[in-house]
């Protein structure tokens, strides 16, 4: 036994054992997809490996509460990638929405919300199937989640749609990096904003343990806002790079909608990835000084 351990406890080692059961039974086909190509790779936390965890609390080579946390930063890695997954598919469709019906060209904050209601029945469709296929019964028609996933579809399809303006002036050749590094920040800024907000306002309403607070608010708000808008400057130099460079936003015409549509929904898409990455680092940060 490793000095600093305590010892064994069959109480304690069934409470891990029925907590990784319920974190296993509430992963549906998102979950099970993402955990079974963590378990193919061997990159990331997979269930095999808090299974081992168990094991090693068993032989004493960690303690209770280090096995405790290793399980429960699974369950919130599990539930960030089943979220992100439900919120690319969101994006994509929006866009294809806009796409279709507005044309190649910008996509204006008024244009962006009719595609509200296509990503409110994606997301609320993808999650609701997600639910539907995990072990915790009457889970895929929870009124809560299903009203969350509604009004957070709603936001992400707009949201999604908008027009960043990156591209902005290139096809007359005279964009510069900091139009799009501006461009990108700036509209990553008032998507960031709305989210962060309607989230909070979100949980608060249908959260009946969560009570108002403007600071809350504000703080939720101001932190999306950052994240989001940091997001978008560094994906407007990146595409400002690829264009200089001929990658694969390379082509000046616009005119085409699956141009539009392919350069529209990647760039979203990378957004939402770099976004949930930053965002996990600074909770990991703000987690060691609160």
């Amino acid at each position: 036994m490793v000095s600093g351990v305590e010892n064994f406890s069959s109480a304690n080692y069934f409470e891990l054992q029925s907590k990784l059961k319920t974190v296993s039974d509430k992963q549906g086909v998102l979950g099970k997809a993402w955990n079974g190509f963590k378990e193919f790779s061997g990159l990331g936390k997979s269930e095999s490996d808090c299974e081992s965890m168990l094991e090693k609390y068993k032989n004493g080579s960690i303690s209770f509460d280090e096995a405790l946390s290793y399980i429960e930063d699974f369950e919130k890695r599990q539930d960030n990638a089943s979220e992100l997954i439900s919120n690319l598919a969101t994006g994509v469709g929006a866009i294809a929405f806009t796409t279709a019906t507005a044309g190649a060209g910008t996509i204006v904050w008024a244009t962006a919300a009719k595609a509200a209601p296509i990503g409110a029945a994606i997301k609320s469709g993808v999650n609701m199937l997600d639910r539907a296929t995990n072990d915790v019964e009457g889970d895929a028609l929870d009124v809560k989640e299903v009203t969350k996933d509604v009004i957070s579809g709603a936001v992400t399809g707009t949201t999604s749609a908008v027009s960043s303006g990156i591209f902005k002036g290139r096809a007359d050749g005279t964009m510069a990096l900091s139009t799009s590094i501006k461009n990108g920040a700036k509209c990553g800024v008032a998507c960031g904003s709305l989210s962060g907000s309607t989230s909070y306002l979100t949980d608060v309403a249908l959260d009946e343990d969560k009570e108002f607070s403007a600071g809350d608010l504000i703080k939720n708000t101001a932190t999306s806002a950052l994240v989001s808008g940091t997001v978008g400057g560094a994906v407007g130099a990146g595409a400002y790079n690829s264009v200089a460079h001929n990658g694969i936003f390379s082509q000046v015409n616009r005119n085409s909608l699956k141009q539009a549509f392919t350069e529209d929904s990647v760039l979203s898409s990378i957004r939402k990835i770099a976004g949930d990455k930053v965002k996990a680092i600074f909770n990991s940060v703000k987690s060691k000084f609160a």
